[in-house]
């Protein structure tokens, strides 16, 4: 489960001047950022952003969970611990609190991009999530309504899908919920092909993900929290010789962010990356 782990790293690309890419078969992911914690108007959305924070903090218990079924409680650095669900009501009598105009500084956290599965390949907007380590997206057997407005997964139109047993599922405290079968296909990202990658075309998508722009989620993390139980898509992409070197590196910023896989563009950056080692079993995770 941990091929070439150990040669992963993630690195933060500031924009500058610099030389041209050089890194092995590096290749770019656009991103569009998605929707902040404003208001239309610019008024901060405290709601909105309490809703964000229980999300979040649930999704990495959730994370927690997975790791200590898949790893075992060994793999808890000491005093960590999983915390009970957190819910709205717990964070919600903040609201009283008077409103103040902020600049757009907390809305920056999400980044979509757009990636292709199956054969022939049918394109999604998808959030690259270094917290998570599962793909998914909507199925077009999906039931809810809240999936009308995205693209979907057709298994009968992919001549490289193939149907696998068990289910995927991942449930949050405040009730935020994806679901559906278990599936393997080519998954490509920036022209690095992946075959034969375990994902889910879900069934069911709560609320939440509804009036999002992006279709789904593509995971970044370890394979020790994953929900399926298999190697994430980078992971694969090493292992199969997609990429080159495994390296992934953003550029997080207004406009021109990207994601760029296989190592880094050195135009962005001056100056020597920094290393650590991970210490975190699932996580990106540093002392």
């Amino acid at each position: 489960m941990f091929v070439q782990a150990g040669l992963i790293a993630l690195a933060i690309l500031l924009p500058v001047s610099a030389s041209p890419v050089t890194e092995g078969l590096g290749s770019r992911v656009t991103f569009a950022k998605r929707d902040g914690i404003t208001t239309q108007d610019g008024w901060f959305d405290h709601q909105k952003a309490v809703e964000m924070v229980v999300r979040d903090r649930n999704k990495h218990r959730q994370n927690m969970i997975n790791l200590e079924r898949n790893m075992g409680r060994e793999a808890f650095n000491e005093g960590a611990e999983i915390m009970p669900l957190a819910n709205y009501s717990q964070l919600a009598p903040h609201d009283k609190r008077q409103a103040e105009m902020l600049t757009d500084e907390a809305g920056d956290q999400y980044w979509a991009g757009n990636i292709a599965i199956g054969t022939p390949g049918k394109s999604f907007l998808i959030d690259f999530d270094t917290g998570s380590a599962d793909l998914w997206v909507p199925s077009v057997n999906c039931t809810s309504s809240y999936c009308s407005q995205k693209d979907k997964y057709n298994p009968a139109t992919s001549s490289s899908g193939s149907h696998k047993s068990g289910s995927f599922s991942i449930q949050y405290g405040d009730g935020s919920t994806v679901s559906g079968p278990v599936y393997t296909d080519t998954v490509s990202v920036a022209g690095v092909t992946v075959k034969n990658q375990y994902f889910s075309p879900v069934n069911t998508i709560s609320p939440s993900f509804g009036p999002q722009a992006d279709d789904g989620i593509l995971g970044l993390a370890f394979p020790a929290i994953s929900n399926l139980g298999q190697s994430p898509w980078f992971n694969t992409a090493k292992k199969q010789g997609a990429v080159k070197n495994g390296v992934f590196g953003f550029k997080l910023a207004k406009s021109g962010s990207e994601l760029y896989l296989g190592g880094t563009d050195s135009s962005l950056y001056t100056g020597s990356i920094e290393y650590h080692a991970v210490t975190g079993s699932g996580f990106w995770q540093i002392k």
